[in-house]
């Protein structure tokens, strides 16, 4: 019963540690939303919405998913993959800015967007591979156990961003200004990781090739099946962002964006530090060969707890929006009421999504991926036949729950049959 309370009671102080961090720089990031919307147009912050969930597609993509593999990894294989990952973020800017240079965006954006953006190719792509980077070394300060560290990261990173953009860089609040800020917002994470993880990660460089080679062919499910179905993976989460631009308008994006910033931006901060947490916690239980389906089960439990905040919630964000905001946003309100529930939902099965790696089930993962890349995308644009801007929030409520309560049976239907004798 005692290693029962305990293990349960280290991981939430350890998932506490990392969120802590997580919830105060994005509470913060919360609260300064008003003076931020008041500051920019809502086609600016529309356009942000978009640049942002690019971001958080491609960083499933830029490091091969490399950087999970460290956090598993036995020590001697930790700078062959810190290699390969930075390899890989090297490749894939490359490979992002050939694409680019040949893909006529004139047609998807105005030309007071185009205007703004011609001179910020370097940045963006500066922007692409500090995210990268930073993936790759939280993944240092999660191996290490270094939880207080990857809290400040998860800290500084949304203030860095909300402080960038407090500061008019050519004499008015720009499209431009808001890009800059989040291309940066990484950077202040990225040297005060290195500063503290510099005499922790044994770096040798005898046999580096052959190293790096064992290491790639042990770990090559994450960068051939778990980086590219990952990736689509967030590709289905941002498809509303980018399909709501191209069928309704970038002022509903911007509501949208809104709504999604307020409510699932602190969640799913918070659940990536969890799931961070859960992957290594559930790796050891699998290595150690303990029943992980009741460990699962003790660990999923107080999370019932959330439904007190969604209800209240659910309740108070439409006076929230109109409260603090301007009146061009109230409709942000009526979304978000909506869409609480789901927000919720998708945070508890999220700090558990890790669950399937951990226990070597990466194609199972990866196909329930590629099922929401297909199904979230196409019910949205189906539902836009058929539904008003309002009820097509409600439609992906509900095409997002039946996806979220099939990625949880998946976790413990293969977590039931993984280690059937194992210690209780």
């Amino acid at each position: 019963m005692n290693f029962k309370l305990s293990f349960v009671k280290n991981f939430f102080l350890q998932s506490s540690t990392v969120f802590l961090g997580s919830a105060s720089g994005n509470f913060l990031l919360i609260i300064s939303l008003p003076l931020i919307t008041s500051l920019y147009s809502t086609s600016s912050f529309g356009f942000h919405a978009i640049f942002y969930s690019t971001l958080a597609t491609l960083s499933a993509l830029i490091t091969s998913r490399f950087d999970m593999a460290i956090v598993i990894s036995k020590k001697d294989e930790v700078f062959p993959l810190f290699i390969l990952s930075i390899l890989s973020i090297f490749f894939y800017v490359f490979i992002i800015m050939i694409s680019l240079t040949f893909l006529n965006i004139s047609e998807i954006f105005d030309e007071d967007t185009l205007k703004n953006l011609s001179d910020l190719n370097i940045i963006i792509f500066f922007g692409i591979f500090l995210i990268g980077l930073l993936i790759v070394l939280e993944s240092f300060s999660n191996r290490e156990q270094s939880y207080k560290l990857l809290s400040i990261s998860r800290f500084l990173t949304p203030v860095s961003f909300l402080l960038i953009s407090f500061f008019p860089l050519e004499g008015d609040f720009t499209t431009k200004n808001l890009i800059i800020a989040q291309s940066f917002s990484p950077l202040l994470s990225i040297i005060m990781i290195c500063f503290f993880m510099k005499n922790k990660v044994q770096i040798s460089t005898s046999n580096i090739f052959s190293k790096i080679k064992d290491s790639f062919n042990k770990y090559k499910n994450f960068a051939t099946v778990s980086a590219p179905t990952s990736f689509l993976d967030n590709l289905a989460a941002s498809s509303p962002i980018f399909l709501i631009g191209l069928l309704y308008s970038e002022e509903l994006v911007a509501l949208y964006a809104l709504a999604l910033r307020l409510g699932y931006g602190p969640l799913s901060m918070i659940s990536r530090s969890v799931s961070q947490v859960t992957l290594r916690t559930v790796s050891g239980l699998y290595k150690e060969n303990k029943n992980l389906y009741k460990s699962l089960k003790r660990l999923m439990f107080p999370f019932i707890y959330l439904l007190i905040p969604m209800t209240l919630l659910i309740i108070i964000s439409d006076d929230i929006i109109r409260l603090f905001f301007d009146d061009e946003w109230s409709v942000s309100g009526k979304i978000l009421q909506i869409l609480i529930p789901i927000f919720f939902f998708k945070f508890f099965v999220s700090c558990f999504s890790t669950t399937l790696e951990a226990i070597n089930r990466v194609i199972v993962a990866s196909l329930w991926k590629l099922l929401a890349i297909i199904v979230i995308p196409s019910g949205i644009y189906i539902s836009s036949f058929f539904f008003n801007e309002i009820e097509l929030f409600i439609s992906l409520s509900i095409i997002e729950f039946l996806l979220y309560f099939i990625y949880m049976y998946l976790i413990l239907y293969y977590a039931s049959r993984t280690n059937l004798k194992g210690i209780d």
